[in-house]
């Protein structure tokens, strides 16, 4: 029997980070089977829509108060298309309404933990703003209230014991398809950073292991992905001005961060916090071993030798050093990682995982 889907956050034809890359592969794979699909989507989003959507306007420090005064406008949209399944991604609040909808006239809802944030239990503090405050009082509901919760990790199915007193129906890590572009190794080395310019993102990070490198002719950095605010990418551009083995490509596709992934040699990742980046799994299936700063979701770089988490700056430039000077490493760890990958993060098993909860 076809259902009505309503994706929250809604898609848009251009795919913007990994949580709306991993919405748009379940969604595209749902409406081939002939299901209807809807969303909630910002204003700012309308011309690159993709489906039936709702818009919602947004703005920065009132955008929670916008969030609960449009309740009234989102639940009338769910009384219009009387969604079967309400699928939620990450930690926007609309969940909330969604789950009281379910209430009153039926259906199934289902929240996708997007990162240990979304998990971790409230603590109010100094400087920390009422509105973030009911951010969270909306996000206990949901978390009481839903049917069903998707974790990433085993990591933020642990948080989710520990702090809500629920455990996750399902944890399945991310996917993307098979690997259609070559993958060649040719020289120079190419050390590739990819992700959105943002401070939770710590681009500035990734300068000072490029100096480090500054004078080798066989080694290339190069930054990817979508300009920040204007202030934080002047720093970036700033820092980046006069360097002679830096390139910033800024935004491209999807497609085309794989066909780069599949010429590169090594990912660097700089990000305070990730769920499970979707970065790391285009590499692994390329062949590229990751060096991680912070980040190494359930110790997977370390567990399964396909990289390394760093810690500190310093120990990041000497991983990525061993790396470098290290052919018969890096090529161990880069079959290792494609080896890994294959084996946990395919989309047509870890899909069917989640459709199988969607429709038992």
């Amino acid at each position: 029997m076809k259902k009505k889907i309503l994706f929250s956050p809604g898609i848009s034809k251009k795919v913007v980070g990994g949580a709306e890359y991993q919405m748009s592969l379940l969604a595209k794979y749902l409406e081939r089977e002939e299901h209807s699909i809807y969303g909630i989507l910002k204003e700012n989003l309308r011309n690159e829509a993709k489906y039936e959507n709702l818009f919602l306007t947004q703005k920065s420090m009132l955008q929670t108060w916008f969030k609960f005064t449009y309740s009234r406008k989102i639940y009338r949209y769910l009384k219009q298309i009387k969604p079967d399944i309400i699928y939620q991604r990450g930690e926007l609040p609309y969940l909330a309404v969604g789950c009281y909808y379910k209430k009153k006239h039926g259906g199934k809802t289902i929240w996708h933990i997007s990162s240990k944030g979304c998990v971790s239990r409230f603590h109010f503090r100094f400087g920390f703003s009422l509105f973030g405050y009911i951010d969270k009082k909306f996000a206990d509901y949901s978390i009481r209230n839903v049917d069903y919760i998707i974790a990433q990790t085993h990591d933020q199915n642990e948080l989710l014991k520990k702090n809500y007193g629920r455990e996750s129906d399902l944890v399945v890590p991310n996917f993307d398809k098979l690997p259609q572009d070559e993958i060649s190794k040719s020289p120079p080395l190419r050390v590739v950073w990819i992700s959105n310019i943002k401070p939770i993102k710590k681009a500035e990070c990734f300068i000072p292991l490029a100096q480090e490198f500054e004078g080798r002719k066989d080694i290339r950095f190069v930054m990817i992905g979508r300009e920040g605010s204007r202030s934080y990418q002047e720093k970036i551009d700033r820092m980046i001005s006069g360097m002679t083995n830096v390139e910033y490509l800024g935004e491209i596709s999807h497609e085309e961060v794989n066909a780069f992934l599949g010429k590169s040699h090594i990912l660097v990742n700089t990000s305070l916090s990730e769920g499970f980046p979707n970065t790391f799994i285009q590499a692994w299936m390329r062949k590229v071993p990751v060096v991680s700063l912070y980040v190494d979701p359930d110790g997977i770089l370390r567990k399964n030798k396909i990289g390394f988490c760093s810690g500190s700056i310093e120990q990041m430039i000497d991983d990525v050093k061993q790396l470098t000077d290290n052919k018969e490493l890096r090529e161990e760890m880069g079959e290792r990682a494609q080896e890994y990958a294959f084996e946990k993060h395919t989309f047509e098993e870890n899909m069917a995982k989640i459709v199988d909860l969607i429709f038992p």
